[in-house]
């Protein structure tokens, strides 16, 4: 139909169709028609009227201002959004009918700065996208305490194939809050993918590298937990991982007027309020797929999902300490046992909420239940750890801090005595009285000794080093000497303390 003539009807609804937003494609299949067709009107109209067919403008593109649209895109609004609350609620009725693709279309004419990418096909259950919005200014709550707003991130994660995402707010980006963020996600989706894909932060990346960077230690056990490849991105690519990076800001450009309308507490609240729009946004229809994400995920995805771990994974943090000479390492504000052949060595402490593991390389030597927070100075110990008696330190053993402490005096012997002696194992509170016992070299012995003897007076067999060292500052725990007596001669000029027994009374 290349030839076909155009009559009256034909070329009215070809004019319609274009001030709609359709392109010539699409105007052809509606009409049954050639695009070459469709072509020939369009160049033949624009000849007549003296107008190039290239800068074409629907009628009713003179009712928008465009400058406005662009100043809301500037603000963060999407075009969707704008539609939605200006363009389809308009009083002028051929404004509120007009559909949101010709209004797309108009736009991309009007403002052709966008770059095109290639499509990239991901197979189901295949990958997993994890990242943090760049910029979510707005996403926050509201201090009781201080009336101060407290400002937030937002953790995004995304299914390639279906790109069905969930989001939540945190505080920070530290490496708990990506790992609980996560794990929220995989059990929200209900499955687990094979391979996740994420940039280069600290938490998950500790040597950068184009080629072969090194994974987190503990990034990895958690990637192990869940049964997922750690694929991380190209340093400086970020569409390595377009998916997560395009559904945080469609996603943020639609929740951001809906936050700042509402004022939240706290940060449940908030998160509350972000999981319901989560799923309304998944329910939402693609214009490409003609189906929602939630819909695409049930049809395609669900089931090539691994099934998830029964067990949570329990983050932890890591660091480094040196064994001490009583088999003890000091993790926060208490002390745990280590074998004795590792004293003066370095060893690595993973941390987790409930547990103090303690490795030598990659040998796991000892496991602690981890004292809470709230308690301080406490030690932790297993009699496998500590030394037999026959075989004791040559270093500091209990008998040479007794001896050095009845050098200083008998308070002090008795004292050190009492805590090496009372205690359940004699190397428990060595440290402690090493502690003490050196105090003769800041201070003094004799301060020490006197410091023993309230101490001792007390009743406490178990002081605190903090709090002995007070008592050994403080100047009213020191022995005063008895003043000398005083030996007055006889004055004449003085009269004495008997001098009215002589004197009649009147």
């Amino acid at each position: 139909m290349a030839n076909a003539k155009k009559g009256p009807r034909m070329i009215k609804e070809i004019r319609r169709l274009k001030d709609m937003g359709l392109g010539v494609k699409k105007i052809a299949g509606a009409l049954g028609i050639s695009k070459n067709t469709v072509k020939s009107y369009l160049v033949a109209e624009s000849a007549a009227s003296g107008t190039d067919a290239a800068i074409y403008s629907a009628s009713w593109a003179a009712l928008v201002d465009w400058d406005l649209v662009r100043t809301s895109l500037h603000r963060g609004n999407s075009l969707k959004w704008f539609h939605e609350e200006n363009i389809a609620t308009s009083d002028l009725a051929d404004l509120k009918l007009l559909p949101y693709v010709s209004f797309w279309r108009e736009w991309k004419r009007r403002f052709p700065t966008y770059d095109l990418d290639f499509h990239k096909d991901h197979p189901p259950g295949e990958k997993m996208e994890i990242d943090y919005k760049g910029d979510a200014e707005g996403l926050g709550y509201t201090d009781l305490k201080n009336k101060a707003f407290i400002q937030c991130k937002l953790y995004g994660s995304v299914l390639c194939h279906s790109q069905k995402v969930y989001f939540e707010a945190t505080e920070t980006e530290k490496q708990e809050d990506w790992f609980h963020g996560t794990e929220c996600a995989l059990r929200y989706f209900g499955g687990v993918p094979r391979q996740i894909i994420f940039d280069h932060a600290k938490v998950m990346i500790t040597r950068s590298d184009w080629y072969d960077p090194d994974i987190n230690r503990e990034f990895a056990r958690f990637a192990e937990h869940f049964g997922l490849a750690p694929i991380p991105a190209r340093p400086g690519k970020p569409k390595d991982k377009n998916v997560i990076e395009g559904a945080l800001g469609i996603f943020w450009r639609w929740l951001r007027p809906k936050v700042r309308s509402r004022t939240f507490f706290s940060l449940s609240e908030l998160n509350a309020f972000v999981r319901d729009h989560v799923e309304i946004f998944n329910s939402r229809v693609q214009r490409k797929y003609g189906l929602s994400r939630s819909s695409r995920f049930d049809l395609a995805e669900r089931a090539s999902l691994k099934p998830l771990p029964e067990q949570h994974f329990e983050s932890a943090e890591w660091k480094k300490a040196k064994v001490h000479p009583d088999c003890h390492i000091q993790v926060e504000w208490n002390f745990y046992s280590v074998p004795y052949k590792f004293r003066g060595l370095e060893v690595e402490v993973r941390m987790t909420r409930s547990f103090i593991e303690i490795f030598s390389g990659l040998t796991r030597i000892a496991l602690h239940q981890k004292q809470h927070r709230s308690q301080r100075g406490r030690y932790t110990y297993d009699r496998a750890h500590l030394p037999a008696v026959h075989l004791a330190m040559q270093d500091f053993v209990p008998a040479k801090v007794i001896e050095d402490a009845e050098i200083i005096g008998e308070e002090t012997h008795r004292l050190i005595s009492k805590i090496i002696k009372e205690s359940s194992h004699p190397y428990l509170h060595l440290r402690r009285c090493l502690g003490i016992v050196r105090l003769k070299n800041k201070y003094s012995a004799q301060k020490v000794e006197s410091a023993s003897k309230v101490i001792n007076d007390i009743g406490n067999w178990l002081p605190r080093l903090r709090d002995f060292e007070n008592i050994v500052k403080s100047p009213l725990s020191q022995a005063k000497e008895p003043s000398a007596a005083v030996n007055r001669g006889s004055n004449p000029n003085l009269r004495g303390m008997d001098y009215w027994r002589d004197k009649p009374f009147h």
